[in-house]
């Protein structure tokens, strides 16, 4: 853990296994810190707040206390490294890892802690909101949701498709504002849909590490599990399954928990994949 400039452990000496989504094995262990853990590093954020050094940063570069996913506190805690290599002054950046129910509710009910952001699903933000809420805190949540892509018929198509293809599976369709719902004007739907398939056929799927991969592995089991049930039900339902629909079992793509990129057509807004991370298109009609 990064806390007051200082790389330390957790004060109970514990860890988290933490799994390489590409090989589908161990491949760090990162500290399991605990509410103890947390107030040293909001003490030393506070330090840094106060110090002549927080208070010459720009309000962009300014930071505070940073609990990351524990399935992606490997990545963050490469940040922490460029946080020092940056210049960033000490306590200005601190990064706690574990558990939400451990470090996070704890982080949240903080006395000194007076806003608190949040990125991730619907029902930990709600939970999140209630927590902050007893202390009457400042709060953002970004939770997420269906964004669309909308596409007129007056649109460069090859230009809308790249945008749509790299909406949707630039970082596997894992991120907050993932492009998972194309809206295609009617006249163009058949070209649109033909070039998108087209164009996501030729996704290069290998270990995320590389600069050359495209589309990388699910980032836990039970989310790789949660996506190919909805491909599933997508089925059942009477969605049109144009490309994909399956685990990826390609060479490159080794043990990894990997989709293939799965578009599917003739989606209704009753159907469960309308509310999943696949990407679908349907169209709509528009007149002045």
């Amino acid at each position: 853990m990064l806390i007051g400039g200082e790389w330390l452990n957790a004060l109970n000496d514990e860890w988290i296994e933490s799994i390489n989504p590409f090989t589908a094995s161990p491949w760090a262990l990162i500290p399991r810190g605990g509410k103890e853990d947390v107030t040293r590093a909001v003490t030393a954020a506070k330090k840094a707040f106060y110090s002549s050094e927080w208070r010459g940063l720009t309000p962009s570069a300014r930071g505070a206390v940073w609990k990351p996913s524990e399935f992606s506190s490997v990545s963050a805690l490469v940040f922490g490294e460029l946080f020092a290599k940056a210049g960033f002054p000490p306590g200005v950046v601190n990064i706690v890892t574990g558990y939400g129910n451990e470090v996070g509710e704890s982080l949240v009910t903080h006395p000194d802690v007076a806003k608190v952001a949040f990125t991730g699903g619907d029902r930990t933000g709600e939970h999140i909101y209630q927590l902050a809420a007893r202390g009457i805190k400042h709060v953002t949540l970004e939770l997420g949701g269906k964004s669309a892509n909308i596409v007129f018929d007056d649109a460069d198509l090859d230009q809308a498709v790249n945008g749509v293809v790299s909406g949707i599976f630039a970082a596997t369709g894992q991120t907050c504002i993932a492009g998972s719902r194309a809206l295609i004007h009617r006249p163009i739907h058949d070209a649109f849909v033909e070039r998108l398939v087209a164009l996501a056929k030729t996704a290069r799927m290998d270990n995320p590490l590389e600069l050359s991969t495209q589309v990388g592995p699910i980032t836990t089991r039970p989310q790789y599990e949660k996506i190919l049930d909805y491909i599933r039900i997508a089925k059942e339902e009477g969605a049109v399954c144009r490309l994909g629909g399956g685990p990826a079992r390609r060479l490159e793509c080794g043990a990894g928990w990997f989709v293939e990129p799965t578009v599917f057509t003739e989606v209704r807004p009753t159907m469960r994949v309308a509310n999943g991370r696949d990407l679908w298109a349907r169209s709509f009609d528009y007149s002045l």
